[in-house]
């Protein structure tokens, strides 16, 4: 006998950031260049093209300095 994992949509709670300080990360400060506050992407790690068959946008997962892996 199979047995498909359904699970009711009941039985699931929102996803919320943690609200013990010590498991925050500060964020890293913004670089300035040409008068705009930019972030520093210290890798790109992988990409999907998401959307709809016709112009989908393509996203980006990236790491960025300042933070850890």
């Amino acid at each position: 006998m199979l047995v498909h994992p359904v699970l009711h949509v009941s039985l699931f709670k929102a996803y919320g950031t943690s609200q013990d300080p010590r498991h925050r990360q500060a964020s890293p400060p913004p670089m300035e260049a040409d008068g705009e506050l930019n972030w520093i992407v210290k890798a790109v790690v992988d990409s999907r093209r998401n959307g709809s068959k016709r112009g989908r946008p393509v996203e980006y997962l990236v790491t960025w300095e300042g933070y850890p892996d």
